[in-house]
């Protein structure tokens, strides 16, 4: 098996996880906020991490290279984890699922001045059809724009800073350190937040809120272990795979079923990530 055909396969998995995951956090976000659902998320992710931790020696721990912005990291992906969870309670989840998928098309529009990288063309052609897709998705101007969208579009916003600010890093500390200090500042925002919204949590929830920890962990791996089996154009385009499983997903629980104009949206934004990905 080549390093690209493991790649694809644990991205394939990925594919299968993530959908899944966002399904019972919908679930869940019929009765509870986003902050303590994030919250204990973090606070999972944080104790499966802290182990490791430990038994690694000291200086890999403490002598991390600009730690306040690994924390401050944690804050970004914890806004935009907020944003995206809480945009589940409002809208289907192929569609909460394609807005997210807007962030590779940010990051490529703003790397020239924040990254000096160079954007041909293509990409830059390819940015656009994906904006176009977005708001076929979105639907700005219409009626049925409202809450639910304006949560969505948030999360790809500052998970492209996330992206940005990891990239303006690389090399400054180990990926470990970088994880689990990122971790303790999603943790810190979304439990300040969380505290303010806790609600009392029944077995059934106590349930499906480990479950998404171990599956939010499981997603993470698989992430990083795609990525560094293969090469980055190779298989990054199978992410977008996603949308297909998220819609399947929504139409068996909740017989949410995309409108012709969405599936359209949807296809540009996949069809322009996939473009950016290989032209990268």
């Amino acid at each position: 098996m080549t390093a690209n055909t493991r790649g694809i396969l644990f991205m394939l998995l990925f594919v299968l996880v993530l959908p899944f995951n966002d399904a019972i956090t919908k679930v869940l976000m019929e009765d509870l906020e986003a902050p303590q659902v994030l919250a204990i998320r973090f606070a999972l992710l944080t104790a499966f991490l802290l182990p490791p931790a430990i038994v690694l020696p000291a200086p890999a721990m403490r002598r991390v290279a600009k730690r306040r912005l690994l924390l401050l990291r944690g804050v970004l992906i914890a806004c935009a984890s907020m944003f995206y969870v809480a945009s589940l309670a409002y809208l289907p989840l192929a569609m909460t699922t394609a807005i997210s998928m807007m962030f590779p098309l940010i990051v490529t529009a703003v790397s020239p001045f924040f990254l000096g990288e160079r954007v041909g063309v293509i990409r830059y052609s390819a940015v656009a059809l994906g904006f176009a897709g977005a708001m076929l998705v979105i639907k700005p101007t219409s009626a049925a724009f409202g809450t639910g969208e304006m949560l969505a579009m948030g999360a790809p916003l500052c998970f492209s800073a996330y992206i940005i600010l990891t990239r303006r890093m690389s090399g400054s500390s180990s990926q470990f350190g970088q994880l689990f200090w990122t971790m303790i500042g999603a943790l810190i925002v979304t439990a300040g937040f969380g505290i303010w919204v806790w609600q009392p949590l029944d077995d059934m929830a106590w349930g499906l809120l480990l479950l998404t920890g171990v599956l939010a962990l499981a997603i993470y791996m698989l992430q990083i272990a795609a990525l560094s089996a293969g090469e980055a154009s190779v298989i990054v385009p199978f992410s977008y795979l996603s949308l297909a499983n998220a819609a399947l997903i929504g139409w068996m629980i909740w017989g949410d079923v995309p409108d012709p104009i969405s599936w359209v949206g949807m296809a540009l934004i996949g069809l322009s990530g996939i473009v950016i990905a290989v032209r990268s």
